[in-house]
């Protein structure tokens, strides 16, 4: 292969970034997690899930997932099939909450689970509609649990945007069992076409960032379904699933020559309503408030300046 060229991955060019513990999650990828990130305050995410899915043998692997009603969980939809792309059961998924360390967390099993129509058709999956979502008991909502609106602005280029996962992290990290975030960057659409062509616009179907710009930053193995979020006048909002990971040359991460892609939620919210049965205006910033009135925690204006923080800072970032 010339150089420069990209590079198959697991017999596959992305990334996939669920953790899997005993089978590839759908389709087979190289996993990935949060990579020189930083701890996550205990109330900075209180709309961030674990989900994992279990078998008469035990844990298969763990995604993570968001909270955008009492009653919905939005996460990957590579998460929600086996190896022979056959939907799991709803009870296979345990959800956690409540607790940014996720063997503290409170769980519930989920009841129904609604993957994207149109992420496995006739056997074939198509990437661009990486999202599923499940159907919880009610979660009760407070301090540590809330929902988080899903932001439906645009975003630009070279933007900021904030990931979170319980995946791989760097050899030195600590607290391997909390949430952690990274700080990331949209790419230009030239950039982020030179991984994936079919990319349309960070308004489409996918949001893309490119290593490069946060070198040494990135999701890793674990992360798949987590959310990526955008701070919108103060208010953080939801603006992307953690869905793939792209590579030229070197397979790593971190690597600076890589791209991610991120599901994005507010393109899909005609799935999202019919599935969930709520309208899109119970989605929205000012409706974010959970059943215990827990709102998304406010914050600074949105800025483009990535701020890179140690992976042992509890803090929130200015991003």
């Amino acid at each position: 292969m010339r150089p420069g060229a990209l590079v198959w991955a697991s017999a596959a060019l992305v990334a996939c970034l669920a953790c899997v513990a005993r089978t590839a999650a759908l389709p087979t990828r190289l996993e990935k997690r949060v990579f020189n990130g930083f701890l996550m305050p205990l109330t900075l995410a209180p709309y961030g899930v674990s989900v994992t899915r279990y078998d008469a043998n035990g844990m298969l692997y763990l995604c993570g997932g968001t909270i955008i009603s009492p009653n919905h969980v939005l996460t990957a939809g590579h998460c929600v099939y086996n190896a022979t792309k056959q939907i799991n059961p709803a009870s296979a998924f345990q959800i956690g909450f409540g607790s940014m360390n996720k063997t503290k967390q409170q769980t519930v099993r989920a009841t129904q689970v609604h993957p994207h129509p149109s992420y496995v058709v006739n056997n074939v999956v198509n990437g661009s509609f990486d999202l599923a979502l499940l159907t919880v008991p009610t979660i009760p909502f407070g301090a540590n649990a809330a929902q988080i609106p899903i932001y439906t602005g645009p975003i630009e280029p070279l933007q900021s945007l904030m990931a979170m996962g319980w995946g791989i992290a760097e050899p030195t990290a600590v607290a391997l069992a909390v949430l952690r975030g990274v700080l990331v960057k949209t790419g230009t659409l030239a950039d982020c076409k030179s991984f994936l062509p079919s990319f349309q616009t960070h308004s489409g179907p996918q949001v893309c960032t490119i290593g490069n710009l946060t070198p040494d930053r990135t999701t890793c193995g674990g992360d798949s379904g987590s959310p990526v979020v955008i701070n919108s006048n103060g208010v953080v909002q939801l603006a992307g699933l953690n869905s793939v990971g792209l590579y030229k040359g070197k397979m790593s991460c971190g690597a600076a020559d890589t791209a991610h892609f991120y599901t994005h939620p507010a393109y899909f919210m005609d799935f999202i309503t019919k599935a969930s049965g709520l309208p899109s205006s119970f989605f929205a910033a000012q409706a974010g408030k959970g059943a215990a009135g827990g709102a998304p925690p406010a914050v600074t204006t949105v800025v483009k300046n990535v701020v890179v923080l140690p992976s042992n800072m509890p803090q929130l970032p200015a991003y």
